[in-house]
């Protein structure tokens, strides 16, 4: 008897992984990718931070300088202090140096493709997606999902991007699809994971069910909301304001049973 992995696939794709193609991902990663974004900007305050550190390190060290010769500080204190700012300015310009050169290879994409090859994903991928679940095959390894896996589904102008909460997400190019399939597909992939209740919307629900939360904004108890806003502010609840939804998982029910919000 056929279990549920077994099912027909509704739509199957067979390409090759290359170097050129992990990098167009890449691009698509930094071009529609919230969480992508945020990396990006959280790496670029940390470069700033370092920079405004070293520069009132050393600014300290000349101020130190001159209090010296005026005579301000006591020379028995200066090799310290001027030893001090000077070598937390030179450690600092170096870390500095250390970030430049990581971020210089995040933006590029060189570190991420590296990984990616490293990792054996060049080479042939086949997906298949079934109501029940998508069979990945690539370089020997035979996964199968269940819907529960995945959170959402999003068309991007280079891949469609079925993405996991969880783990690793599947990004289909674009070029696999006839005009207006990637489209289609997408609907029907997205009518899937609500049938799973699997939306981030679910999750947030299912999460604040017997979570005592209180809101990010206004500080209300959100424990037992019934939707993903806050009931008192409107905010809206989001896997970035309420992170500890993003592991839940929550299993479809037996057809008598009502199905949640």
């Amino acid at each position: 008897m056929p279990t549920d992995s077994d099912a027909p696939p509704f739509a199957e794709f067979s390409f090759k992984v290359t170097e050129d193609r992990l990098r167009r991902l890449y691009a698509a990663f930094i071009e529609n990718s919230e969480a992508w974004k945020l990396a990006f900007a959280q790496f670029r305050k940390k470069l700033a931070s370092n920079f405004a550190i070293t520069v009132g390190l050393g600014a300290a060290f000349f101020l130190f300088l001159i209090l010296v010769v005026i005579g301000v500080v006591p020379e028995k204190h200066a090799p310290v202090l001027l030893m001090g700012s000077l070598a937390g300015a030179g450690t600092g310009a170096m870390h500095g140096q250390r970030l430049q050169t990581q971020f210089k290879a995040l933006k590029s994409g060189d570190m991420w493709v590296k990984q990616s090859v490293d990792s054996g994903a060049v080479g042939p991928w086949y997906v298949g997606v079934a109501d029940s679940g998508v069979r990945s095959i690539m370089n020997n390894a035979n996964t199968f999902y269940r819907w529960e896996y995945f959170s959402s589904v999003e068309s991007w102008p280079t891949h469609v991007a079925i993405l996991s909460a969880r783990g690793t997400s599947l990004y289909i190019p674009i070029d696999c699809f006839a005009s207006h399939e990637a489209k289609a597909f997408t609907q029907k992939v997205r009518a899937i994971l609500e049938s799973h209740a699997c939306t981030d919307t679910h999750r947030i629900v299912a999460y604040l069910r017997d979570q005592s939360t209180p809101c990010p904004n206004c500080r209300y108890e959100l424990k037992g909301a019934q939707h993903a806003t806050c009931p008192e502010c409107g905010l809206d609840l989001t896997f970035d304001n309420i992170p500890g939804a993003r592991g839940v998982v929550r299993r479809r029910r037996p057809p008598s049973c009502p199905r949640g919000p």
